[in-house]
Parts: structure tokens; sequence; C-alpha cells
């Protein structure tokens, strides 16, 4: 449901959501690769490969997928054994066959991935570390800037946590949510939802638990990513973003 300057959306922290959007471009991946495509679904739920097609399995390729979008993963080691679990059972039942040689070669080779993505969701810490120390090396460096850069130079040096970002007018917030409201590309409200919950930590659920956001209250910095991000979806798509309001002549 939205509203002019106000949106309801689902509630997801901005961590689960770039994990789930991570494990799901690694499903496609594997899913597109050519030796797992006798190990896909036809339309009635049921492996291709004739040969397991009356098999049962705890789990499927596409069962996988659809659990990540309904949140029902709760991690990157979760994901990354299922995953391997599956082509480990698709080997039990093809012994000596091509299939099983196929099913060997992606488990191994998701083993290899699976090291990389566990180490990389476990250093969130020192890449915190290391944003902060990149922002204070921008910082004293703007504090040392000339000329055209006075302005921004004084915004530093009387509150150095407070990014240069001029206030929206009444209007301008109007037509964020007529963009928002226009928006019918699911990726798009993922990034939407992201900038939200890392930008204004202070919105709360309401009563019926979904995460509400009133424009008009965002932060000058929250509205200009949104604005920058959306509009660059839309020229992704094709789209225009709103110019005028609907009552506007």
């Amino acid at each position: 449901m939205f509203f002019i300057s106000h949106f309801i959306v689902s509630d997801a922290t901005l961590m689960e959501s770039l994990r789930v959007k991570a494990c799901l471009k690694f499903l496609y991946k594997v899913m597109n690769r050519p030796i797992c495509r006798p190990f896909l679904c036809d339309e009635t739920g049921r492996i291709r490969y004739s040969k397991l097609a009356d098999k049962s399995f705890p789990v499927k390729l596409e069962s996988l997928k659809e659990d990540l979008l309904n949140g029902k993963v709760s991690s990157y080691s979760v994901f990354f054994d299922r995953l391997i679990t599956f082509f480990d059972m698709i080997q039990s039942n093809c012994n000596g066959e091509a299939p099983q040689i196929c099913a060997k070669t992606l488990s191994q080779w998701i083993k290899k991935k699976k090291k990389k993505y566990i180490s990389q969701s476990t250093n969130q810490k020192s890449w915190i570390v290391s944003l902060e120390k990149s922002y204070n090396e921008c910082v004293s460096y703007l504090e040392n800037a000339e000329g055209q850069m006075d302005e921004l130079k004084y915004r530093i040096q009387t509150d150095p946590n407070e990014p240069l970002f001029f206030p929206f007018e009444p209007h301008e917030i109007q037509l964020l949510g007529e963009a928002i409201k226009k928006n019918e590309n699911d990726k798009t409200m993922n990034g939407i939802i992201s900038i939200i919950r890392a930008l204004e930590p202070k919105n709360q659920k309401s009563s019926s638990g979904e995460f509400v956001c009133d424009l008009a209250t965002c932060s000058p910095q929250t509205l200009h990513t949104l604005r920058n991000y959306i509009q660059s979806q839309f020229r992704q798509d094709g789209i225009e973003y709103p110019k005028n309001l609907d009552y506007e002549t």
C-alpha cells in the first residue's frame, strides 16, 4: 500500500536482503549451467532426468529458490549445505552414469564457493572498520579543501557526521512518493527497502508488524539517495520519473 508521503513495506534487514540477493544470484548461476539442466524440475515438479523423476528428494533447486524468497534460509551455510546435499543425493542415485559425473562436478565447485561466501560473511566487521577509515581520510582531505569547496569545508568542520544534502521541497517529496507508487519492479523495491532500513534506523514497525516509512520525516540524505537510485533504475527500465503531480495542470 502506498501514499504520496508514506509507504508500507515488508520488514527485512539490510544484511538479510543482501544475503538473499547473493544466494539467489548464485543459485541462478548453478541452474543455468548446462550440466545442471537434467536436474531441474519440469512443469509437474519432477526432475527431468528420467531415472530420477520418481525419486523423492527432501530438497530440489526450485524449492530452495522458494525458501530463499520466503525467508526460510537463515544463513549462507544453510543455503550451501542444502545445495551440496541435493547434488550428493543425485550422485548416490546415478551410480556409474554420466549424470553422476555432472553432479559430482557441481558439488565440488559449490563446496569451493561455499568457503568464499562464508569467509565474506564473517568479515563484515573488518569491512565496516575499513569503511570508517576511508570516511575519516575523505573528511581529512576535504577539511583542507579550497575555493569552491569552502561551503562543504565549513559543514565538515562544524558537523563532520552530517553530509551536505540540500532539503527537499514538499513537491519533491510528493514526486518521490509518486515514483515509488509507479514502480512495479521487485528488484527496485528491494533496493528501496534496503536504503530505508540502512539510512532510517529509527523507523519502527506498525502494530500490524509491517514497516512504515514517512518520506516527510526522512533526512535529506535518505531522500537524495532514494531519488538517485529510483531515477537510475527507471532509466534502465525505460520509465520516466514523475515530473508533475497528478493534480497539476
